[in-house]
């Protein structure tokens, strides 16, 4: 009898059960697209491809999932049917787009806009689950989301959260599944928190994206089929076709996203706002020098030459300023590994954990101007305070350096002096400080392999031993020094520092704490470097991670040196060698700027500084060109040669990696565009295209002030390979050379040394 009843209990209950399964089948998803078009689809149909791809997703029209797009922010469009230079709105489903309003001349880039946006797609497709992509060109954080080429307006973070808190007022409103940016540079921290209150989960690029974006081919079919998916598991299917689809449409170029679950913000907020404290009091406390010159020798992602977006990945913010305060740097580690539930990159990318944080360098000067809208809502207040102290600070200084003569020895003298001097370490102190992190503590893998948990494979033992202990707001407060309270008496040594992770590995006798500088940024190039770590990078470590002597891979017969005093020292940021033609007659002088090489070592003990031009440089078809790093890894450098396509300034990509290993240019690319956004992907050269060399002409005038105006090199017409050929090449032998360096201040001013006559 009690068999019988259980039995029937079950059935009973099983019944019950069943009508719950399916009413979550049946689950209504509504995927909001803001597509602002701009130039990447006046200029390139890039919106139109997707919103091609969204129609062959089989989305069922009137079904469970609503995909909702407003369209504008564009000159032109290049599907027939939508209105060039007005927004609209469409459904999108395998039936093709619906056009369901049109809303006239709207300017995309203002906040109110995306508010009506918002307010439309949950009034009139009410769901269980909402989703929202921004698609167009994305600047970070500071600089904003959807540029619309017509009005020339862009959305900052502080309209896209005050869209949100409008939106969520409303009766159907319920938190967004995720939020997605199919643009560059919105993976940061400052668009996460803006984010949290409104959304479950942030997917986004941490660095520049490729022209093709997302693949929605890849993912949409996935929700379309179940909308009650979570975004736990779609989240991964949309950065693995992403990565996939980047790979495949071109290998030379490189992609990364990831998926930041938003739920687990506060801890990573809590560690980098304490960690923002503590560098903000070394800068009140004097200290600017050891901040400075960590910053300026670390690239920021989307860097091109004369633009940058100064962001920096989170992991590796907390890597290079742990020194400083190591328990809020690994808490920072541990916090980004928990929120961080899946990221990919391909493998021509190094140092990327999921997000980056706003650390100004290059926009040091003009980053006050973003200042009001970067955290107009106080989320993250030390942070934003950090960056306004940093950026002023650096700003406000200057500095002269007057022991600027080059004087020419041979490369056996210049040697015995460099270890006469005790140069013991010449390498990149940077790499020294971070020696006990491995690349693989990142917890990412390149393309080809599956995605994997941050949390299973980030090694946080580069800061310390033991667990760092819990945090509360109590453990950033400003005592009276303006350090946190568990800082104020820990006063920074070098010595101490490098002893506590090296133990009597490292001599650290010879380094002075006042000058612990860091020539090398994080992907081993410099900001504005010559030849590739596949040409003549300076190795100096060796297999077992002892030093190599520098001058080893030296091919010239001399080396250049310059003396700083110690006052000149203190204040040096990093020196570059710089090379320049000499144009000059006998009424005026004046050089063409060639860029810089990266052949500079600096003894920080003696302040002597050794040049090691061999006499070879970039060559383009025969002609010495400009060439500067953007992305320098151990797999993988992309330089840039400034130049003008047919006429337009552009940038040619010269791409070094284990298929061109000797350099090959790929394409070229605007960079940054006049409105400060940056350029998604690049455009291969044809037949025919006229590229033309651009340069530097450096002069003085009558006030022996420094002057420089745009010249030009010879044409080069691309022929029907559709490529350019590039070499490095001995300079040309029938010119003299001025050899010297470019000496950076900790304020991130540069000045250049006297320079000395070369001829080939």
């Amino acid at each position: 009898m009690k068999k019988l009843i259980c039995a029937l209990l079950a059935s009973m209950l099983l019944c019950t059960a069943l009508p719950s399964i399916a009413m979550a089948a049946q689950d209504t998803f509504t995927l909001l697209v803001y597509m602002c078009g701009t130039d990447l689809e006046s200029q390139g149909g890039l919106a139109s491809m997707d919103l091609k791809e969204m129609v062959r997703s089989n989305v069922p029209k009137g079904g469970n999932v609503t995909v909702y797009v407003q369209t504008g922010g564009t000159k032109r469009w290049h599907v027939d049917g939508i209105t060039n230079r007005q927004a609209e709105r469409w459904t999108v489903s395998n039936r093709g787009l619906q056009l369901e309003e049109s809303v006239g001349r709207v300017n995309m880039g203002d906040g109110a806009a995306l508010t009506d946006f918002l307010k439309s797609g949950i009034s009139r497709y009410p769901a269980d689950r909402y989703g929202l992509i921004f698609w167009d060109h994305g600047a970070g954080p500071a600089a904003g989301i959807c540029y619309d080429e017509i009005s020339g307006d862009s959305l900052n973070m502080a309209e896209v959260y005050g869209a949100f808190q409008s939106a969520s007022k409303l009766k159907n409103y319920r938190k967004f599944a995720f939020v997605g940016f199919d643009a560059c540079l919105m993976a940061s921290f400052e668009v996460a928190c803006h984010l949290e209150p409104f959304a479950d989960y942030l997917i986004a690029s941490e660095e520049l994206e490729p022209g093709t974006g997302w693949d929605y081919s890849d993912w949409l079919p996935r929700l379309a089929a179940n909308p009650a998916i979570s975004i736990e598991e779609l989240g991964p299917v949309i950065v693995d076709g992403f990565i996939r689809a980047s790979r495949a449409q071109d290998p030379s170029e490189y992609a990364t996203l990831s998926v930041t679950d938003l739920s687990k913000l506060g801890p990573l907020q809590m560690a980098l706002e304490g960690l923002a404290t503590s560098l903000e009091g070394q800068i009140t406390g004097g200290n600017l020098m050891g901040i400075s010159r960590i910053r300026q020798n670390v690239r920021s992602m989307g860097e091109i030459s004369d633009s940058a977006s100064d962001l920096l990945d989170v992991t590796y913010y907390a890597r290079i300023f742990q020194q400083f305060d190591s328990t809020h740097a690994k808490a920072v580690a541990k916090a980004l590994k928990d929120a961080v539930v899946y990221n990919r990159h391909t493998n021509n990318l190094t140092n990327l954990s999921g997000l980056t944080v706003l650390v100004p360098y290059s926009t040091r000067a003009t980053i006050s101007q973003s200042l009001p809208r970067y955290d107009a809502y106080g989320l993250f207040p030390a942070h934003a305070s950090f960056v306004k102290g940093l950026a002023q600070s650096m700003s406000a200084g200057s500095f002269t350096f007057s022991s600027t003569a080059v004087q020419q020895q041979s490369l056996s003298q210049a040697q015995s002096d460099w270890y006469s001097g005790g140069g013991g370490y010449s390498g990149s102190l940077l790499d020294l400080l971070l020696g006990g992190w491995e690349e693989d503590s990142y917890g990412n893998e390149g393309y080809g392999q599956p995605g994997i948990d941050i949390e299973d494979s980030v090694d946080d033992s580069w800061f310390t031993q033991e667990e760092p202990e819990a945090l509360d707001s109590g453990d950033w407060e400003q005592g009276p020094t303006g350090l946190p309270s568990d800082q104020q008496d820990s006063a920074f040594s070098l010595d101490d520092f490098l002893s506590s992770i090296f133990g009597d590995e490292i001599d650290t006798g010879d380094l002075d704490d006042s000058a612990f500088a860091f020539e090398d940024d994080a992907d081993a190039g410099t900001d504005d470097g010559a030849p590739s770590a596949s040409q003549d990078d300076q190795d100096f470590a060796g297999d077992d991670g002892t030093e190599t002597d520098p001058f080893s891979q030296a091919q010239g017969d001399y080396a250049y040196v310059v003396a700083l005093n110690e006052e000149e020292l203190q204040h040096l940021a990093k020196a570059e060698a710089a090379l320049m033609m000499d144009v000059s007659d006998p009424d005026f002088e004046c050089y063409v700027d060639l860029g810089y090489v990266e052949d500079a070592l600096v003894d920080w003990s003696t302040g002597k500084i050794y040049g090691l031009f061999d006499g070879t440089w970039p060559s383009l078809a025969g002609q010495m060109v400009c060439m500067y790093d953007q992305i320098s890894n151990e797999n993988y450098t992309r330089s840039l040669i400034p130049v003008t396509v047919n006429g337009e300034p552009q940038y040619l990509l010269v791409v070094f990696d284990q298929e061109n290993p000797s350099g090959s240019v790929i394409g070229y690319t605007q960079g940054y565009t006049e409105a400060g956004m940056p350029v998604r992907g690049y455009t291969r050269l044809k037949r025919g295209d006229v590229v033309i060399p651009q340069y530097e002409l450096l002069y003085w005038d009558e006030n022996d002030e420094q002057q420089s105006e745009p010249f030009e090199g010879d044409p080069i017409t691309v022929g029907s390979s559709g490529s350019i050929g590039f070499e490095y090449a001995q300079v040309e032998g029938d010119a003299d050379y001025a050899y010297g360096f470019c000496l950076t201040d900790i304020f991130g001013d540069y000045q250049f040394t006297d320079f000395i006559t070369l001829s080939y």
